[in-house]
């Protein structure tokens, strides 16, 4: 149990943490607000939905079953903007189920 409790504190966690930044950075949506109200071509207003992508996206990686906020896991645009995020996605996802 000491070993589980020191790599999740001293490994897990600042990788975590680092990384969540390193995303933000990079265009991933972190928001605490439910959703951003815009007026759309017609006239309509929608909602687009907003949520703490990269902190979320950490947990996902530790625990396979964790589900996605918006659904698509890294699918969607705001959960994986451009190339990097995803190349940053895939190796996180090595890095930790390997060690």
């Amino acid at each position: 149990m000491v070993d589980l409790t020191r790599t999740v504190f001293r490994v897990l966690l600042p990788i975590s943490f680092v990384f969540a930044i390193v995303l933000i950075g990079l265009g991933v949506v972190d928001s605490l607000s439910g959703g951003i109200a815009v007026t759309g071509v017609d006239g309509a207003q929608h909602t687009i939905a907003l949520a703490r992508s990269p902190a979320r996206r950490r947990s996902r990686n530790w625990a396979p079953t964790a589900a996605a906020f918006l659904n698509a896991n890294s699918a969607h645009p705001f959960e994986n903007p451009n190339a990097w995020t995803n190349i940053i996605e895939i190796f996180l996802l090595l890095v930790i189920r390997s060690a």
